[in-house]
């Protein structure tokens, strides 16, 4: 989250895993960003699509149950945020 941070700081605000600058990404083309790195296991994408289940963001439908299942996985994986 540092290097996030810092880069938020100097005005950047890319996508964290894929760099595409989140202005230009519709919600289509973010969800299909975190699910792509879901697909690779990062646990990060994980707790990220769970945070966007639990509050219905994306376009998603909000699913508390789904975002937890997404929250523990991502806690297996190794995320500290989960």
């Amino acid at each position: 989250k540092g290097c996030n941070m810092a880069a938020q700081k100097r005005g950047m605000y890319d996508c964290p895993f894929c760099r595409t600058p989140v202005a230009e990404a519709n919600d289509y083309m973010k969800l299909a960003m975190i699910q792509k790195r879901v697909a690779k296991k990062d646990p990060d994408a994980f707790y990220h699509l769970g945070t966007k289940y639990v509050h219905g963001e994306l376009g998603l439908q909000k699913d508390v149950q789904r975002a937890v299942k997404l929250w523990t996985e991502a806690a297996e994986l190794g995320s500290i945020d989960a």
